[in-house]
C-alpha cells in the first residue's frame, strides 16, 4: 500500500538537518530503496531474532518512517503486532493505513513522545544524512530507554562511499564526505553505531554487512539502486554545486557523467545492520569484527593518500593496463582489490583471506576471492601470477613464518613478475609516554614489531632482483589534519581489538586498560606523532635475463 496521493502538490522541504530536498521524487526513491534493501537482505525486513515475537504480537517503533513503506510491509506480514512510525516530514505521513499501524509527526531531535519501556522492537535506517555523530549517539541512548526489557534495537545505514568507484563517482563521494564533515556529520558513522549501542547498555550486539550493486550491469536490482542513488544526488545537486563551485550546467553535466558511469562500471555500496561476529583465526591477535573491517577499509585510504595516491610501487602500470594476473594476500574485505580492479579492468585479481566472513559475496567480474590459510600453503600452482601484493600482516606471522611465506610467494610468480610487500613499523616517532608504554607491551608472541626493516633482506634472500624500498611517515594526530585524525582513529580501533591481550600482558584491570586507552586517545590529540610505513618490491628474473 502506497501513499503517493497524500504528498502531491506539496512544496519541497528540508526537514531538520536533512540535506536532500524532500519531494515526490524522493518519496519514490525511499520506497524503491526499501525493496532493494529487502531483496539484498535475503528478502527480509529485519535481522533481530524476533520472528516468533512478531507473529505472537508485539509493539514496534519505526523511526524516520517516511511514507511508511517498511511499516506497511511489516504490518501485512505480522497482523497481530502494532506498528508506530514517527517522521519529521508531516506531508509524508500516510493518511490511509492498516488498523495495526499508527503514524505521528515528530522531530526526534526535540524528544520522543513515548514513556520509557514502550516498545519491544525499535527500527531505524537511512538516517546518516540527518544527524551529527553526537546527535546520533544521543538518539540511540533515548531509543534504548524506550525499549522494554529483552527488547531489540536495530539500525541500518549505508556508507556514502562505494567500492570499485569510477572517477566521477569517486569525485562525488569525496565532495560529499567533505560536506558531511563540515556539518559535523561522520561519513563513516555506520562503523560507530555498535560502539554507541554497547556504551548505553545493550547486550549481544551483532552486525552484518551486505553489498548493494548500483550498476545496470548487475541486473534489475543494480539498475534500480543506481537510479536511486542518482535520485538522491539530484536532491543534493545544489549543495554539491556550491561545494564544488560549479555552475548549474556544470552540476548537471557532472550528474550526467555519473549516470553514464554506472552503466559502464560495476560499483557497490555497503549497507550495515547490527549483527556482529567476533572470531579469531590463524595467529591474528586482533579481534576480527565489523569494527576491524572498517579499520581495514579506512586504512586503505590513508595508505593511498600517504603514498601519493597510488596503490602500488612496482613499475607495472603498463602491464596492468594490458591485462595481467594479480594476487592479493590477506585481502580482508577486498578494498585494495576493488580499487585496483576498477582502475585496471583488463587485469584479473584474486584475493585470498583466512577470515571467511570477510570475503565479499558480490564483486566485480574481474575479481575472485578464495578462503585460504597461507600458513597451510597456497592453493595455486607455481608461475601463476604476474604481480603479488601483501600488506599489514605484521601481527599475523612470526619472523620465521614471514620469511617462509615470502619464499612461497616467489614460487607463485611468473618470470619477470613482481612481489610487493608493505608493512608499518609498530612504534611511532615522537611518542608520548602512554604510546611508549603501549608500544613496549605490544612486543610479544615472537612477532617482530620492526619486520618492515627486514623486508628488503627477505626479498633479496628469496632470489628477487632489483629490490627497491620506499618509506613514508604517516601522521597519527588530529593536529596534522584529516589524514592524521583518521589514522589516529584507525590505530585506536586496532588497540581496542588488542585490549584483552594488552590487559593480560600488562596485568591491568578492565578499568585500568580502559583508562590507559583513554590516555592514549588524549595523547594523539595533543602530540604530533608519526608512524613509519615501508613498502618494498622485487622482480623475479630467471638466469639474470630480463
Amino acid at each position: 500500500m502506497g501513499n503517493s496521493s497524500s504528498a502531491k502538490n506539496k512544496k519541497e522541504s528540508y526537514g531538520g538537518n536533512y540535506m536532500i530536498k524532500v519531494n515526490e521524487e524522493q518519496i519514490d526513491r525511499i520506497q524503491v530503496l526499501h525493496h532493494i534493501l529487502k531483496t539484498c537482505c535475503n528478502d527480509t525486513n529485519f535481522s533481530a531474532p524476533i520472528y516468533q515475537d512478531l507473529t505472537r504480537g508485539i509493539k514496534v517503533l519505526d523511526v524516520g518512517s517516511g511514507p511508511g513503506t517498511w511499516i506497511f510491509d511489516m504490518s501485512s506480514d505480522f497482523p497481530r503486532s502494532q506498528f508506530v512510525g514517527i517522521e519529521i516530514q508531516s506531508f509524508m505521513l500516510p493518511t490511509i493505513h492498516p488498523s495495526n499501524t499508527h503514524f505521528i509527526h515528530n522531530d526526534i531531535l526535540h524528544g520522543i513522545p513515548f514513556p520509557p519501556n514502550s516498545f519491544d522492537y525499535i527500527h531505524m535506517r537511512n538516517m546518516n544524512l540527518c544527524f551529527t555523530e553526537k546527535q546520533y549517539e544521543q538518539i540511540i541512548r533515548e531509543l534504548i530507554d524506550l525499549l522494554k526489557p529483552n527488547g531489540y534495537l536495530e539500525l541500518c545505514e549505508q556508507e556514502i562511499s562505494s567500492y570499485n568507484m569510477g572517477p566521477v563517482t569517486r569525485k562525488i563521494s569525496d565532495e560529499m564526505g567533505k560536506i558531511l564533515i563540515q556539518k559535523s556529520m561522520n561519513p563513516f558513522v555506520s562503523s560507530r553505531l555498535h560502539v554507541f549501542m554497547k556504551k548505553y547498555g545493550l547486550q549481544k550486539v551483532q552486525r552484518e554487512m551486505v553489498m548493494l550493486p548500483m550498476s545496470e550491469l548487475d541486473g534489475k536490482i543494480g539498475s534500480l539502486h543506481g537510479q536511486s542513488v542518482l535520485s538522491g544526488l539530484l536532491g543534493v545537486k545544489d549543495v554539491l554545486a556550491k561545494q564544488m563551485k560549479l555552475t548549474g550546467p556544470e552540476a548537471n553535466q557532472l550528474l550526467n557523467d555519473y549516470r553514464k558511469e554506472i552503466q559502464l562500471i560495476r560499483m557497490y555500496v555497503s549497507s550495515r545492520k547490527l549483527k556482529q561476529k567476533e572470531k579469531f583465526e590463524g595467529n591474528y591477535i586482533i579481534k576480527v569484527d565489523e569494527m576491524q573491517i572498517d579499520r581495514i577499509q579506512q586504512m586503505h585510504h590513508v595508505l593511498k593518500s600517504g603514498f601519493d595516491n597510488t596503490n602500488y610501487y612496482a613499475p607495472i602500470t603498463r602491464d596492468l593496463l594490458r591485462g595481467i594476473e594479480v594476487l592479493d594476500v590477506g585481502t580482508g574485505p577486498g578494498t585494495w582489490l576493488f580499487d585496483m580492479s576498477s582502475d585496471f579492468p583488463k587485469s584479473q585479481f584474486t584475493g585470498i583471506e583466512i577470515q571467511s566472513f570477510m570475503l565479499p559475496t558480490i564483486h566485480p567480474s574481474n575479481t575472485k576471492f578464495v578462503k585460504n590459510d597461507i600458513l597451510q600453503g597456497i592453493s595455486f600452482p607455481p608461475n601463476s601470477f604476474d604481480f603479488i601484493h601483501m600488506r599489514n600482516m605484521t601481527l599475523c606471522f612470526t619472523e620465521e613464518q614471514y620469511e617462509q611465506i615470502i619464499n612461497g610467494l616467489v614460487d607463485l610468480l611468473r618470470p619477470n613478475g613482481y612481489l610487493e610487500i608493505s608493512e608499518p613499523e609498530m612504534a611511532s616517532l615522537n611518542m608520548g609516554p602512554t604510546s611508549k608504554i603501549i608500544s613496549d607491551a605490544s612486543k610479544s608472541r615472537s612477532m617482530n614489531p620492526f619486520i618492515n626493516e627486514k623486508l628488503h633482506d627477505f626479498l633479496e634472500k628469496s632470489g628477487l632482483k632489483h629490490v627497491t624500498r620506499q618509506d613514508v611517515l604517516l601522521p597519527i594526530s588530529e593536529l596534522d589534519g584529516k589524514v592524521g585524525a583518521l589514522y589516529g582513529h584507525i590505530i585506536f580501533s586496532g588497540l581496542l581489538g588488542l585490549k584483552d591481550i594488552l590487559a593480560k600482558q600488562m596485568k591491568l584491570s578492565k578499568n585500568g586498560i580502559n583508562s590507559l586507552l583513554d590516555d592514549y586517545l588524549l595523547e594523539t590529540k595533543r602530540t604530533r606523532m608519526y608512524s613509519k610505513y615501508t613498502r618494498v618490491y622485487g622482480k623475479k628474473i630467471i638466469n639474470d635475463i630480463v
